[in-house]
């Protein structure tokens, strides 16, 4: 997972504590983790969805709820119980960090685990880190776990589009690009033309990647880049 992503949710956990509890928080250090495995009370998880899959938690102790539920915001917002602050708070840490990424995603419906969590586990394909966060005299933690971002031939095709003045205009520009991509590489990809293809194709070939981008780039004289 690219640093920057984790950085961003880091800025977004020091902006609720200084925003919402009127104190700053300490952050610890960022620990790359095969499981996750964090000693809490409770835990409360939201889902990202987009350009990168995000698992976001934060692990707390009861000692923290309780001190977190004298603190103004947790009678704010129109919360009904402890669930629904809680879950604010990953909510806030997940929309706020929306602000200083490229791309746009959707935060699913807030995740409440009571009790020791033990082992969270997820696949070799997930990046897991663990960053102990400090505030007051009280410890929390802030997971975060993110897939590999995969973009799909459906993002290529509105990419070129937001550079194309017209409907055709764009058509076309989609057309030619992928007629200055080798046939070999898409058919690998199950591709037999623009037109027949499924949006949703991932494109993870790095020799594809690197064809489209120059076609792109010789087309509309914008290269599509495949990192942040």
């Amino acid at each position: 997972m690219d640093a920057k992503v984790v950085e961003v949710f880091l800025k977004a956990t020091s902006l609720f504590f200084s925003d919402k509890t009127h104190s700053s928080c300490e952050l610890g250090e960022v620990a790359l983790q095969p499981d996750l495995e964090i000693a809490a009370d409770c835990t409360v998880i939201v889902g990202i969805g987009g350009y990168y899959r995000i698992c976001l938690g934060l692990c707390l102790s009861q000692s923290t709820v309780k001190l977190l539920s004298k603190e103004e915001f947790a009678d704010s917002g129109g919360a009904s119980s402890e669930e629904d602050w809680l879950g604010s708070i990953a909510r806030f840490i997940a929309e706020r960090a929306r602000n200083d990424f490229d791309f746009d995603y959707t935060v699913s419906v807030p995740l409440l685990i009571c009790g020791p969590p033990k082992i969270m586990g997820f696949s070799l394909e997930v990046s897991k880190f663990v960053v102990p966060i400090r505030w007051k005299d009280e410890t929390a933690h802030l997971l975060i776990a993110a897939e590999e971002p995969k973009v799909y031939l459906g993002q290529i095709i509105k990419f070129i589009h937001s550079h194309c003045k017209t409907e055709q205009e764009a058509n076309l520009a989609v057309y030619q690009v992928f007629m200055n991509v080798p046939q070999s590489l898409l058919e690998r990809e199950g591709i037999q033309s623009p037109a027949s293809a499924r949006e949703h194709i991932p494109l993870e070939n790095q020799e594809l990647q690197l064809a489209i981008s120059k076609a792109t780039e010789k087309v509309i004289g914008v290269a599509f880049t495949w990192k942040l």
